[in-house]
C-alpha cells in the first residue's frame, strides 16, 4: 500500500488521527510499514491476497483520497526485491549527513481509546513539527509474540509504533548549535516519554541524552544483562 500526501499541518492532524485510531487493528492483521507525517505511508503484509488486502485497506483508500485528496495504490509484489525497488530505493531519506536524533516506543495502551488515541496525536504534532525528518515506523513485533528468552526490551513486544524525529546540521555547524540541536530534539520527545512511562527507546536510534537509559533501552532485561556482563 502506498499513500502519497502534500500535508498542510491540518491534513497532517487529520491523517495522525486516522493513522492512530486505526493502529491496533492494522498491526493485529499483519500490516507494517513507514508513516511520513507530512508525505504519507508505505505499508506491506505478506499474509493477505489481493483482495482480502484490498477489503482491508479500502477504509484507508477511501479517507486518503476522499478526505485529504492523497493518492493511493494497492499491489501486489512477488518479492521483497521488488518491492524494495519499487518503493524504497528512492524514497529522497538523507544519507550520510550529520544529525540528532531521538526515539520512543509507543505501546499498544496509547491507542486503545479514542481519548488515548486524541492524546498521543496531541503530543505527537509539536515531536514531528520540530524536526526536519519525522518518521513512524509501524514496525514493532506486537503481531509476533514469543516467550521473552532474549535481550530485546520487552517494550518492543507491546509496541505498535516506534517514533523517531531527526534534525541535521551542516558543516559550518558551532559546536554551540550543535549542542542546542541535540538538547531541543530531547526536549520535544520528552511529551511522549511522559505519556508512555513504562515504555523505552530503541538504542540505535536513540536520544544521547535519553534519561534512564538503562531501562529505556534494555527495560527489565537490564540487571541480568549487567550481571552476565560483569562475569
Amino acid at each position: 500500500v502506498f499513500v502519497g500526501l502534500n500535508a498542510t499541518v491540518n491534513v497532517q492532524r487529520r491523517w495522525l488521527d486516522f493513522t492512530a485510531a486505526n493502529a491496533i487493528k492494522y498491526a493485529q492483521a499483519g500490516w507494517g510499514g513507514y508513516i511520513t507525517p507530512s508525505t504519507g505511508m508505505i505499508f506491506v503484509n505478506p499474509l493477505l491476497d489481493m483482495s482480502e488486502a484490498a477489503a482491508q485497506m479500502q477504509e484507508l483508500k477511501t479517507f486518503s483520497t476522499k478526505t485529504l485528496g492523497a493518492t493511493f495504490s494497492l499491489s501486489l509484489q512477488p518479492d521483497f526485491l521488488s518491492f524494495f525497488n519499487e518503493f524504497l530505493l528512492d524514497t529522497g531519506v538523507p544519507v550520510g549527513r550529520s544529525f540528532a536524533t531521538t526515539s520512543r516506543l509507543i505501546p499498544a495502551d496509547n491507542f486503545q481509546t479514542p481519548e488515548k488515541q486524541t492524546e498521543l496525536v496531541d503530543r505527537l504534532m509539536p515531536v514531528l513539527d520540530n524536526a526536519p525528518l519525522p518518521l513512524i515506523f509501524a514496525v514493532a513485533p506486537f503481531f509476533f509474540k514469543d516467550d521473552g528468552g532474549t535481550s530485546i526490551n520487552p517494550a518492543w513486544r507491546k509496541s505498535i509504533w516506534h517514533v523517531t524525529a531527526s534534525t541535521f546540521w551542516n558543516f559550518n555547524t558551532t559546536l554551540q548549535q550543535k549542542r542546542e540541536i541535540y538538547a531541543n530534539v530531547s526536549a520535544h520527545m520528552e511529551l511522549l516519554r511522559e505519556i508512555t512511562p513504562s515504555s523505552g527507546a530503541y538504542f540505535n536510534e536513540a536520544d544521547v541524552h535519553e534519561p534512564n537509559h538503562e531501562r529505556s533501552f534494555w527495560g527489565i532485561n537490564y540487571d541480568r544483562l549487567l550481571a552476565i556482563k560483569q562475569k
